[in-house]
């Protein structure tokens, strides 16, 4: 009898303990302790402007239509820098017809020396837009990386508080892994050899060199570096992911339910308190998640996309001077036109890693959901 009084009155002794305390955490409060508030600080100021503009902010949860409004302000900023490529683009092909008619009225024998000289005009108009590319390159790859070393103990933090106790610490040992490959691999190798690639091309345009079976074979070695570095980062932490959140979906409900039983009265309500709480701390594991993917595409996809239009142009260009005949020109920009296909390439592997790192933040459920 004495024993199920006692038990009785630890009962009511936890329920009044649980009424007393806030079932739910303010959300401002644990934002600032997450430490999301460093993230826009580890941005750079051209993707701390464009989510500014769109209203994106680390310390709430991003509105629905914060991608769209993306997406526009990244389409205005082209339409506003669209005068340079036009300009070039005529210029080649203007160099194309003029070379053309040059070696109409000329010798034979001149009609390998205009179309060199047509091939050095286009590497001058190519030189300055080329050599930019490649330096914000190199920044946007080094943006990316110093973002996922400032966000991924973050994610981490926020992955753990919401019940992900496996998942967090493997998570953050293979995103900081990435994060650092990233950095070493961008400034050591990915944009030193895109230089070597880009000066190759040049010289098998305007010398007797032929150099195009090894620009080939280099061109085909670091597509396939590229595509096989993102397929094994995302496909290992994908499986590690889906299966340290599958043990603890099952860990979560078994400790719900001997919660419920052992705790006699109140346990239901204990076990409903903590799963509010912890749902606290998803919400805004989910909306640091969303503030990360929003700024990994604001690193990243203003390069791409200037990427691509100097890529139309070389594109079209080279078309019309493989039309008319110009070979050394033709090869030339068929040249820089696969320099900016690698370029993409490795931008958007880079980017890859950061949008699936902020990706698996927002696709885990909570251990005790």
């Amino acid at each position: 009898m004495k024993k199920r009084i006692l038990r009785v009155f630890l009962a009511l002794t936890v329920f009044i303990l649980l009424l007393s305390l806030p079932v739910r955490a303010d959300e401002a409060e644990l934002y600032q302790n997450s430490g999301a508030d460093t993230l826009m600080e580890a941005l750079p100021e051209e993707a701390q402007s464009l989510l500014q503009n769109v209203g994106a902010d680390p310390m709430e949860t991003p509105a629905p239509d914060a991608a769209t409004k993306l997406f526009s302000a990244l389409s205005e900023g082209f339409r506003a820098e669209w005068t340079a490529p036009a300009r070039a683009l005529l210029t080649l092909l203007a160099s194309c017809v003029l070379c053309r008619l040059v070696q109409e009225f000329a010798a034979k024998e001149l009609s390998y020396a205009v179309s060199v000289c047509g091939a050095l005009c286009a590497a001058v108009t190519l030189f300055s837009p080329m050599a930019s590319l490649l330096e914000q390159a190199a920044r946007v790859t080094d943006a990316a990386a110093v973002f996922l070393l400032a966000a991924v103990p973050v994610y981490a933090g926020l992955l753990f508080t919401a019940g992900n106790t496996v998942t967090a610490p493997t998570y953050g040992a293979l995103s900081l892994t990435a994060a650092n490959a990233v950095s070493v691999l961008s400034s050591a190798v990915l944009i030193p050899v895109l230089r070597v690639f880009l000066a190759f091309s040049v010289a098998s345009a305007v010398t007797s060199f032929d150099l195009k079976r090894l620009t080939d074979a280099l061109y085909k070695a670091i597509k396939w570096a590229l595509v096989l570095a993102v397929t094994v980062y995302t496909g290992v932490l994908s499986v590690q992911t889906i299966v340290a959140n599958s043990a603890e979906m099952a860990g979560g409900k078994a400790a719900k339910m001997l919660v419920s039983g052992a705790i006699p009265i109140v346990g239901s309500a204990f076990s409903d308190a903590f799963s509010v709480i912890v749902s606290g701390a998803a919400l805004v594991k989910n909306g640091v998640g969303a503030f990360g993917l929003l700024a990994s595409l604001a690193i990243f996809l203003p390069l791409c996309i200037k990427a691509a239009a100097w890529l139309l142009i070389c594109f079209c260009a080279g078309l019309t001077a493989e039309v008319l005949g110009l070979k050394p020109l033709a090869s030339f920009l068929n040249g820089c036109a696969a320099a900016l296909r690698l370029l993409i390439a490795a931008v958007c592997s880079v980017g890859a890693v950061a949008v699936v790192s902020a990706a698996v933040v927002l696709c885990v459920r909570g251990a005790y959901a």
